[in-house]
């Protein structure tokens, strides 16, 4: 995977800093509505919804061989609704964790077992990684296709992962990586963080999309139908 090209393409749109920052209104400040009971609560997840979709709307792009320009933010809607999908994914992968986690850490919490809490929390962690490498192919798969049960194909989606394994692992690490780039933007600048944790997400969905491609071309299911790809190899 190209690292580099994740963390600088951004910039390469003339119009970079307006689309970050109106990410930034969707999913950051619209967290601070949180605090408004119902309605605050609402527009909050709306727009973290709104924001998700736009990543995965990046994430096909990159599939395509395109990441620039950056996506437009004329059609909230049909962001709402693709975001939607991406969190019914997330959560799919996400509840083998709970569900899991629950099982190995409450025995212990009960009995005030300084031993099991300890191994399960080790367990937990352990589930917590293998989610965080094999969930961003589940939602490569959603953005492929537009079709939340295809994000949920377990067989097909641990084949893809277990066919580039490298890249989903170095996806996984290089997203720590962005997620503090984008934490430093709220410790360091404060209001900065409106333009530095979207543009984590983005390089995230942008690593996302590159190994989705990269997974797929050796397999027997057709990643998505393009005529150029400037960066990305099989």
């Amino acid at each position: 995977m190209d690292v580099g090209r994740a963390f600088k393409f951004v910039f390469d749109d003339p119009r970079w800093l307006l689309k970050l920052l109106i990410g930034g209104l969707f999913s950051v400040a619209a967290g601070f509505l949180n605090f408004i009971p119902v309605l605050g609560q609402v527009v909050a997840v709306a727009g973290g919804l709104v924001f998700t979709g736009y990543t995965l709307q990046l994430v096909r792009r990159v599939m395509d061989g395109y990441d620039t320009p950056l996506p437009e933010w004329d059609d909230i809607g049909g962001l709402l609704g693709i975001g939607l999908k991406g969190f019914v994914v997330q959560l799919g992968w996400s509840l083998p964790l709970i569900v899991l986690g629950l099982v190995v850490l409450l025995p212990g919490i009960a009995a005030e077992n300084g031993g099991l809490i300890a191994f399960g929390s080790l367990v937990f962690l352990l589930l917590a990684l293998a989610t965080a490498v094999i969930a961003p192919a589940g939602l490569g798969r959603l953005a492929a296709t537009g079709s939340i049960g295809e994000g949920l194909r377990i067989r097909l989606i641990l084949e893809m992962v277990r066919n580039n394994i490298g890249d989903y692992v170095l996806l996984a690490l290089a997203a720590v990586g962005a997620v503090l780039i984008g934490a430093a933007g709220f410790i360091v600048f404060l209001v900065g963080g409106l333009v530095t944790l979207p543009y984590a997400l983005l390089v995230i969905a942008h690593l996302t999309g590159q190994a989705y491609f990269r997974s797929t071309s050796t397999l027997p299911v057709p990643a998505v139908a393009v005529s150029e790809r400037p960066y990305l190899e099989p």
